[in-house]
């Protein structure tokens, strides 16, 4: 800043939040009000500094949403609340580098990057409208890079159910093919499998997923891997395949626990759990959807929590506690239905299981009027019910044989 002095900053932010042009929260950070910040960004456009200082801002922010190699465990859910509050600056930062075929390369990675938030938030509206703008900017000869973007366009589109999923990861695949960068081949590769399986291809989708893996480990592109191997392993445990999903699953959680990803981690836990139920060990099933809870509340990742949650429901039938699974099952419909999680495959075969079965020792009337506390329950109350008993089978239950 000309003129002034770096060790001068601090005592200037203070005169301006006193005066109430800026605002500092509980955790130490300024901002503008929105009527400041607003004409400052019109004066800073009409500025000859505008393209300097955007150019900083976009690099600045692109730098901080690149997810490090490794991650230090019980560093990811600061690091995912970190980049959630800096979402409009990191909005930003992509929407200056699409300015420029130079810098458009960052907001492709910056849109792979932000993708483990928009994910765990499930601002997928977010996540289109950044790949939108990627795309519609892209430069010439770019193939790889926007196969790349498309592989994520195509992703949010499997998220939301959308038709549109088929075309986004044909698109990729054909620019992958184009370019003849295997990374992004194996990427819409997964991303096609993806889709195949979700509209009952099982067949084709496995062949594709193989192919797919197969490349990632020529690469050895250790991010790659994981999100293959939990894929193939969920088509596995759909179609009833338990042993052929358990390998998945552990070669998936080596993968995670490598590179510090307890996200992955958990859900590894979660889905090992569904084995675990299908194979009628309940108990175990239950123990293993308790230890993928409490980090993905800490993450906020509701899509994966509203499946595990509907898994939970083993302990309480061990417990004869059918009202307590009849909640459970309100939550995760709850969260499905408003459109903040969207279950695959797996997560519908547990849960019609357990509302059949539930419904059947209650009744439906009974079931319905639990069902209905469930949906209206916050998410972190129906977790924090499942982590206060740690073996409900072992506690008496009133009302219930």
């Amino acid at each position: 800043m000309e003129g002034i002095e770096v060790d001068e900053i601090p005592e200037l932010l203070a005169r301006l939040v006193d005066k109430s042009l800026v605002q500092i929260d509980a955790d130490g950070r300024y901002s503008l009000l929105q009527l400041v910040r607003a004409y400052g960004q019109e004066e800073l456009m009409r500025s000859e500094d505008n393209h300097r200082t955007r150019a900083r801002h976009s690099s600045y922010y692109g730098h901080m949403c690149e997810y490090p190699e490794t991650i230090e465990s019980g560093t990811l859910p600061a690091l995912v609340a970190q980049l959630t509050k800096e979402l409009e600056n990191i909005r930003h930062a992509a929407e200056w580098a699409t300015s420029d075929p130079k810098t458009w390369p960052r907001a492709v990675r910056i849109l792979g990057d932000m993708f483990g938030v928009m994910h765990t938030r499930g601002t997928y509206e977010d996540g289109l409208a950044m790949g939108r703008a990627v795309i519609e900017s892209a430069p010439a000869d770019s193939d790889f890079a926007l196969a790349a973007a498309w592989a994520w366009v195509a992703v949010i589109h499997e998220f939301q159910s959308s038709p549109k999923a088929a075309e986004s990861c044909q698109t990729a695949i054909d620019l992958a093919e184009k370019s003849g960068n295997k990374s992004a081949m194996a990427r819409a590769l997964l991303q096609r499998a993806t889709d195949y399986w979700r509209t009952g291809r099982h067949a084709e989708a496995n062949e594709l997923g193989k192919r797919s893996l197969a490349l990632a480990r020529e690469l050895k592109e250790t991010r790659q891997l994981g999100p293959i191997l939990v894929s193939l392993g969920n088509a596995a445990l759909f179609e009833g395949k338990l042993d052929e999903a358990k390998t998945y699953y552990e070669q998936c959680r080596t993968v995670w626990e490598s590179v510090g990803d307890e996200r992955g981690s958990a859900v590894i836990k979660g889905n090992l759990g569904h084995i675990q139920e299908r194979l009628g060990d309940y108990k175990t099933a239950y123990q293993y959807a308790r230890s993928a809870l409490t980090p993905l509340l800490a993450l906020q990742d509701v899509r994966n929590l509203a499946g595990i949650v509907a898994a939970a429901c083993s302990g309480f039938w061990v417990a004869k506690d059918y009202e307590t699974m009849a909640m459970l099952l309100g939550c995760a419909d709850g969260l499905w239905e408003k459109g903040e999680a969207y279950p695959d495959g797996v997560d519908e075969q547990t849960a019609n299981k357990w509302r059949a079965r539930v419904t059947a020792k209650v009744g439906e009337a009974t079931y319905e009027a639990a069902h209905n506390r469930g949906k209206k329950m916050p998410l972190k109350d129906v977790v924090e019910k499942v982590m206060e008993n740690p073996e409900p089978w072992a506690k008496k239950w009133k009302g219930h044989d």
